[in-house]
């Protein structure tokens, strides 16, 4: 699917049906019973109003006849009878909706996000930091909650329609010069009211982007570890401004429009309603000329009224349901894209060693940009060999693991893992294989010390010996036990007895959770950035002492962290211009030589 498919401010009737369709058979398959229940009910609801409509009038023509001495009083114990059957069948049809309804929302919603971030993991983090792609996404977190709003229209244009079919027998019937006009004032409405949404959608998704910037200026603003560099250097009123002036657009625009439309509805419902006075005048000249009885005006007042509120009900949920389509259609477009590379077919099957790697004339440059992070890379890396990457911010060396991580394909050349092609690699088999500590580690604030450990391997069976011995290496197991709760403590001070660790404990709680993994190819990008100088010496003298028979790739800046490696690899413009032992770089006395010297210098 094109990204031009996203800009779309209307969708054809084809394409209404197949969205409406489609949400129905969404919400079928999580609940076909209780699905069932819920149209079911609401027809029969709608169908009850008017027998119980028709009840009540047998039921005051029956009274006046017992009363005149017509009929045996018997009558009116049938005919009340009747009306108490009516009404609890209709209570009973009632429950039923609300129970089913209620019933499918809750289970919807969390089946539904679930669903999300299901298909956001399939698609793949290159298709997922595409601009229009994370236009589209914000459009669909603000709107996913109201999916069922779809189903639900959907349930009563279809109640509706059975009302309007019945309703219309009898008006057609009774008043045949007075029905036509009620279905041809809702024309009107139906084309303003698509008018309207059709302007709303189209500012709606203009305005997506700078939405997201507001609505991401209000995240930092109530975000509390954000608050804290903006409340010193008052940069509150910054932010503030941004999403007040969005918020002060958005809700003249609409109130403008909004207005603008209800005057116009206003006018309709005018018309409307002196159509139903005239049927009503109608019916009232019938009973005085004798035609019909006083229960028949009982029934036949609010039928009229019934069928033009049902026709209303029905256009009126056809417009929402056209506006909700809109939406609903790109939450369905979501769902069918597919990622950018798909995934590939062969397996590595679970390494016992560390993998050899191969990037073999390598080009690769970012989506939407012109220059090559990565220019003809030539790179072994052996079996079992733990390597340094070192170099300048921006010289590749951090793309150079999201390749390996299959988050982006090359531009031309290949990787190889032992001798397989990436790209013809399952991601599956990729990952089962290898464990990555990224520069933006993860913070599970939620979980427990342990669990933040035991994450990073969770297909075993949790093992609290191992999880112990992990924090020992990443030099955590001394902080840990400080705290109140130990392994069980939750870390964040937003939950109930939790604590908030340092910056330098997030990251030796990372480092751990790849302890804990213990990967054949393991990949750290700046492991230690967090880290005082002596914690990160132990930490890698463990990695280096760990990791035996593990492929290792170390990225950092760190001169002193990276001198014990089998070899190191100086990047610089996407290329390697420089590699070696320590001592082979320091004698060649090129960029690394001059860096590491500067650095030493830096430490005295």
């Amino acid at each position: 699917m094109s990204n031009s498919d996203f800009e779309k401010d209307s969708i054809t009737f084809r394409e209404f049906v197949s969205t409406s369709v489609w949400s129905v058979k969404v919400v079928w398959k999580m609940r076909p019973g209780l699905t069932s229940i819920y149209i079911l009910s609401g027809i029969v609801l709608s169908l009850l109003s008017f027998v119980g409509n028709f009840a009540m009038a047998k039921v005051i023509d029956t009274i006046i006849a017992v009363s005149n001495g017509k009929l045996d009083f018997n009558w009116v114990y049938y005919s009340v009878g009747l009306f108490f059957i009516i009404s609890v069948f209709r209570y009973g049809f009632n429950l039923a909706s609300r129970y089913s309804g209620r019933m499918i929302q809750s289970y919807f919603y969390a089946k539904f996000e679930e669903q999300i971030y299901t298909k956001m993991n399939a698609l793949g983090i290159e298709t997922l930091e595409q601009p229009k792609i994370n236009n589209l996404l914000s459009r669909i977190q603000m709107n996913w909650r109201n999916f069922l709003t779809s189903f639900e229209l959907i349930v009563s244009s279809i109640s509706s329609l059975s009302a309007i079919t019945t309703g219309g027998i009898i008006v057609f019937k009774f008043v045949p010069s007075v029905a036509p006009f009620l279905i041809l004032v809702t024309v009107p409405y139906m084309y303003f009211d698509r008018k309207y949404t059709k302007l709303i959608w189209r500012k709606d998704k203009e305005l997506t982007e700078t939405r997201r910037s507001a609505y991401d200026a209000l995240y930092q603003l109530t975000d509390s570890k954000s608050l804290q560099e903006l409340t010193i250097v008052s940069g509150r009123k910054f932010l503030e401004k941004k999403f007040i002036d969005f918020r002060e657009y958005w809700y003249n625009f609409e109130s403008r429009e909004r207005m603008r439309f209800f005057k116009q509805l206003f006018v309709l419902r005018l018309v409307r309603e002196g159509i139903i006075a005239f049927a009503d005048y109608t019916v009232i000249v019938r009973f005085i000329k004798g035609f019909i009885t006083i229960g028949d005006v009982t029934f036949y007042f609010p039928t009229i009224g019934g069928f033009s509120g049902n026709i209303y009900n029905f256009t009126s949920s056809l417009t929402s349901l056209y506006e909700s389509s809109l939406r609903t259609s790109e939450i369905k477009e979501f769902f069918e894209m597919e990622a950018v590379h798909k995934d590939g077919t062969k397996s590595l099957g679970k390494l016992q060693k560390g993998p050899e790697i191969i990037f073999r004339n390598v080009d690769f440059k970012y989506p939407n940009s012109e220059k090559l992070v990565i220019k003809g890379l030539n790179l072994t890396i052996n079996a079992q060999e733990k390597i340094a990457i070192v170099g300048h911010n921006g010289a590749g060396k951090t793309t150079l693991v999201k390749l390996l991580c299959g988050f982006y394909y090359v531009n031309s050349g290949e990787i190889l893992v032992n001798r397989a092609n990436i790209k013809e690699l399952k991601k599956d088999s990729l990952y089962e294989n290898m464990g990555v500590l990224f520069q933006e580690f993860n913070e599970y604030r939620f979980l427990s010390a342990k669990h933040n450990i035991f994450i990073g391997d969770i297909k075993a069976k949790m093992n609290k010996t191992k999880i112990r011995r992990a924090a020992e290496k990443a030099d955590a197991s001394e902080f840990i036990e400080e705290f109140e709760n130990k392994y069980d403590q939750i870390l964040s001070e937003k939950y109930k007895g939790g604590v908030r660790p340092s910056t330098g404990m997030w990251q030796k709680l990372a480092i751990a959770r790849f302890f804990y993994r213990n990967a054949p190819l393991v990949i750290f990008d700046e492991p230690t950035a967090a880290i005082d100088a002596v914690s990160e010496a132990k930490i890698f003298n463990r990695i280096y002492r760990f990791f035996k028979g593990k492929t290792v790739i170390i990225i950092s800046h760190r001169f002193s962290t990276v001198r014990n490696a089998d070899r190191i690899i100086v990047f610089d413009n996407g290329k390697v211009i420089e590699q070696g032992t320590h001592e082979d770089l320091i004698k060649l006395n090129g960029k690394y030589a001059k860096a590491f010297y500067m650095q030493a210098e830096g430490y005295k």
